[in-house]
C-alpha cells in the first residue's frame, strides 16, 4: 500500500460507527430469557434464581453506568434575536469529537461541516507536520490560481493590444512565449501550495487558541436531548451516558409561534435519523435537508435532497410549481435527487389551543419534553422522488 493510501485512510477507525441509532446486540441474560418466556414447559428453580441473580447484576450495572459514568456536552445557548438561539458546543475536543465522529452532528462555523479550523491553522504555520490536505485547502488553492491567471491574462491582453496597434515595439517571441504559458497555466489541473503564499510568521503554534465555534441545529438538539440521552446505553459509540447540559426549557428555546414549524421539521429529521440515514443541513442546494444513505460526509457526497413540503395549514399555498422547478434545478446541478417529504398532521385548531396553553405555561422541562413527543406522534409523512424530464435522455 502506497503512503499517499496510508495517510488517506489513517482516520477511518474513527468512523467506524458514524450511524447512532445501531443497538447492540441482546445480552445472553436477555436471550436466555426469551427463550424461556417461548416455552411452555416447566421451568427449574435453579434455573429460575440463575436467571433472577444475572438479571440483577445487569439491572445494577446499568444502573451505575447512567448514574455514576456520563459523557457530559456543555452547550452555551446563544440568543440571536428573540426566542431564536445559537446552540453552541464547548470547545473541549473530546465533547466535539463524541458529536461528529458518533453521527456527524453539528458544524465548525469556520469549516465546511467538521470543526478543522485550529488543526488547519497549525498545519499552515509548520510545514513540517503538515498532513492532508483540508477541503477548505484547496478552495483557497484554486481561489489564488484564478487570481495568478486573470492577472496574467490581464497584462497578455494589454501587451497584445499595444503589439496590435504598434503603440510599443514589443517583441513578437515574447509575447507568443507569453500566450504559451497563460495557456500552460489553464490547462494545468495542479494548485501550488498555500506556503508559497508569502512567509509564515514565527509563533508559537501550542499557544494559538481555537476561534472557531461548532454549532448545533435546533433538529441536532433536540434529536440528542430526547433520542440519543434517554437510550445512549444502548448505543455502540457511546460507551457511557450522554448528558446535555445546562438544561434549557423547550418553552424557552422554541416560543409557541414557531412550535408548529420546529415540530415539521423535527419529524422529517428524527425519521430519517431513525432509519440510519446521516442528515445535514441542505439549505445552500435550495433544501432542508441533505439526506447521506451510506457513510456520510467524510466518505461521499449527499445522495438526496429533502425539500418539506408543509401540509399541516391546509388554507396555505404548500409550493408552486415554479419553486419546485427552481429547486429541482438546483438540486439537479449539484447532482442530487430530490425528495419531497410531504408532512400531514391529525392536530385540529381547537387542540392547539390547548396545547398553547400547556407549552407555554409549563415550567417543568420533562412535561414539555413529554408533550413534545407526543405531538410527533399525530403527524405522517409521505415522500414522493421528483425529477426532471428531459427530452434527450427521457424519450
Amino acid at each position: 500500500m502506497s503512503k499517499s493510501k496510508k495517510s488517506k485512510n489513517a482516520d477511518l477507525h474513527l468512523y467506524k460507527n458514524t450511524v447512532p441509532l445501531s443497538f447492540k446486540e441482546p445480552s445472553e441474560v436477555d436471550q436466555r430469557f426469551q427463550n424461556i418466556h417461548n416455552l411452555n414447559e416447566f421451568v427449574s428453580p435453579s434455573l429460575f434464581f440463575t436467571i433472577l441473580l444475572s438479571s440483577a447484576k445487569e439491572y445494577i450495572k446499568s444502573f451505575l453506568a447512567s448514574s455514576d459514568q456520563l459523557n457530559i456536552i456543555d452547550l452555551t445557548f446563544e440568543e440571536i434575536y428573540e426566542n431564536n438561539y445559537l446552540i453552541i458546543v464547548s470547545k473541549e475536543a473530546t465533547q466535539r469529537d463524541l458529536l461528529w465522529y458518533g453521527g456527524y452532528f453539528g458544524t465548525g462555523n469556520l469549516s465546511r461541516s467538521q470543526p478543522t479550523w485550529l488543526s488547519r491553522k497549525k498545519r499552515s504555520l509548520n510545514e513540517e507536520k503538515k498532513s492532508s490536505q483540508f477541503p477548505e485547502d484547496l478552495t483557497a488553492q484554486r481561489r489564488w490560481k484564478k487570481k495568478i491567471i486573470k492577472e496574467q491574462q490581464s497584462e497578455y491582453d494589454k501587451t497584445f493590444k499595444k503589439f496590435v496597434n504598434n503603440d510599443e515595439k514589443i517583441d513578437q517571441s515574447e509575447l507568443l512565449k507569453s500566450y504559451e504559458n497563460l495557456k500552460a497555466l489553464k490547462k494545468d489541473r495542479t494548485t501550488s501550495s498555500i506556503a508559497d503564499l508569502g512567509t509564515i510568521e514565527d509563533i508559537d503554534i501550542d499557544k494559538i487558541q481555537d476561534e472557531e465555534e461548532y454549532v448545533l441545529t435546533i433538529e441536532e438538539y433536540l434529536y440528542l436531548k430526547l433520542f440519543i440521552s434517554n437510550n445512549s446505553k444502548y448505543l455502540k459509540y457511546v460507551t457511557k451516558g450522554l448528558k446535555l447540559q445546562p438544561d434549557i426549557p423547550l418553552n424557552k428555546l422554541i416560543s409557541f409561534d414557531n412550535l408548529k414549524q420546529a415540530l415539521v421539521r423535527f419529524v422529517v429529521y428524527s425519521a430519517l435519523r431513525n432509519k440510519g440515514y446521516i442528515v445535514r443541513e441542505g439549505v445552500k442546494f435550495g433544501a432542508d435537508f441533505l439526506v447521506y444513505d451510506k457513510k456520510g460526509p467524510v466518505f461521499q457526497h449527499s445522495d438526496y435532497s429533502i425539500v418539506i413540503r408543509d401540509f399541516t395549514n391546509s388554507e396555505e399555498d404548500i409550493m408552486s410549481a415554479e419553486d419546485i422547478l427552481s429547486r429541482l434545478r438546483i438540486i439537479g446541478t449539484a447532482n442530487k435527487k430530490m425528495i419531497a417529504m410531504d408532512v400531514e398532521s391529525t392536530i385540529d385548531d381547537n387542540k392547539w389551543e390547548k396545547i398553547q396553553e400547556k407549552w407555554s405555561k409549563s415550567e417543568n422541562n420533562k412535561t414539555l419534553e413529554t408533550l413534545f413527543l407526543s405531538l410527533i406522534k399525530q403527524f405522517s409523512i409521505n415522500q414522493l422522488l421528483i425529477e426532471r424530464w428531459l427530452p434527450e435522455r427521457n424519450r
